[in-house]
């Protein structure tokens, strides 16, 4: 058994990870969970993450879901349609199929709105 500051004897704690004993540091107190080898450090770091994405699942799931919807490798041309860079089946996955063909059909009236814009737009002075 190790003193501690108040002149208490203070137990060994048994490491969350490697299962060995160790005396807690003296600033991290009752906080600490395991001893201070660098793969028990990691090990408890991975396991934290774990535990918050499970808690707290928002954040990383739409950014997962943005990635997934934009298709990799696809160079739209420009003028081209920019429906094109969206994976509509992984859209159709997260949502369903109804809310799918609203938000493509959108798309659709907003791509020919400004089409239509751009070409009913007067020339620029001086050309």
């Amino acid at each position: 058994m190790a003193w501690s500051k108040g002149g208490r004897r203070e137990r060994r704690q048994r490491c969350a990870v490697c299962g060995r004993l160790f005396h807690r540091h003296p600033r991290k107190g009752l906080g600490q969970r395991t001893c201070g080898g660098r793969e028990c450090q990691r090990e408890r770091h991975r396991r934290a993450c774990a535990e918050w994405h499970v808690r707290e699942p928002g954040p990383d799931r739409d950014r997962r879901l943005r990635q997934r919807l934009l298709k990799n490798g696809v160079n739209r041309r420009p003028g081209a349609d920019p429906r094109v860079e969206i994976d509509w089946d992984v859209a159709e996955s997260a949502v369903g199929a109804m809310v799918r063909a609203v938000v493509e059909e959108t798309a659709g009236v907003l791509v020919r709105w400004i089409e239509g814009s751009v070409v009913a737009a007067p020339p620029a002075a001086g050309t």
